[in-house]
């Protein structure tokens, strides 16, 4: 198990072991005071004045103000309006690592997300609830269409990857874990959509198989020379 004190602490090596060898999490009382820090300032600036997409809607309708009861389903509704990709999904290891890298932005605070939304992504990552992401559309806007499909599966919308290689309904898969849909608080819809982190676990994915085949092509190469005995030097 890898307790994270912060964002630091989840290197690289770290969500390998996480994402494709299942190794668990848990998060330090120290990583969740941070996490609240930035909550608590979040909320001061929500109080402040407007915001855009918080207080506000986005695009051509920032300038329309939110009343309470659209802003309390405007960040669901964020993730779910996004969510317009499809299959080829990425592997299991690769929507793992997407969970993990998000979760590195969120510990350091400055999303201002709840820590409850941090504890809830730990969770999944350690029961194996593993969002079906769409595999076409990492790198484009920002990652906004993936992230909408991973993040969207904690509401109990869209689908997750099942074990035996097809998909389940997020609902289902959520009940099978004893939880039910998450409602994102103020901010958390679009804290859960910024950034790049499909493309991070992308890269990650590649990386290893890149590293497999290096290890593949190094013994191919070292099978041959030692079958045609030629000398080491």
């Amino acid at each position: 198990m890898v307790t994270l004190s912060g964002p630091a602490d989840l290197t690289v090596e770290v969500v390998e072991r996480v994402a494709w060898d299942g190794e668990r999490l848990r998060l330090h009382p120290d990583a969740l005071a941070r996490v609240a820090a930035g909550r608590a300032a979040a909320l001061a600036a929500l109080d402040a004045g407007a915001v855009y997409g918080v207080t506000t809607g986005m695009g051509y309708l920032a300038s329309r103000p939110l009343d309470a009861a659209e802003r309390a389903a405007h960040q669901g509704n964020l993730l779910l309006g996004r969510a317009v990709g499809g299959p080829p999904w990425l592997s299991p290891g690769e929507a793992r690592a997407l969970l993990a890298a998000r979760l590195v932005t969120l510990l350091s605070g400055h999303a201002g997300v709840t820590p409850g939304l941090c504890e809830l992504l730990t969770a999944r990552l350690d029961d194996g609830f593993t969002p079906a992401v769409p595999r076409r559309l990492v790198g484009g806007s920002g990652d906004v269409i993936p992230l909408a499909h991973a993040f969207q599966t904690l509401l109990g919308v869209g689908w997750v990857l099942g074990t035996d290689g097809g998909t389940v309904p997020a609902a289902d898969a959520l009940a099978a874990r004893g939880a039910g849909p998450y409602e994102p608080a103020a901010k958390e819809g679009i804290a859960l959509l910024a950034g790049a982190p499909a493309t991070v676990a992308v890269a990650l994915g590649a990386t290893r198989q890149a590293r497999a085949l290096a290890g593949q092509a190094l013994a191919a190469a070292a099978c041959a020379i030692d079958a045609a005995r030629a000398p080491l030097d």
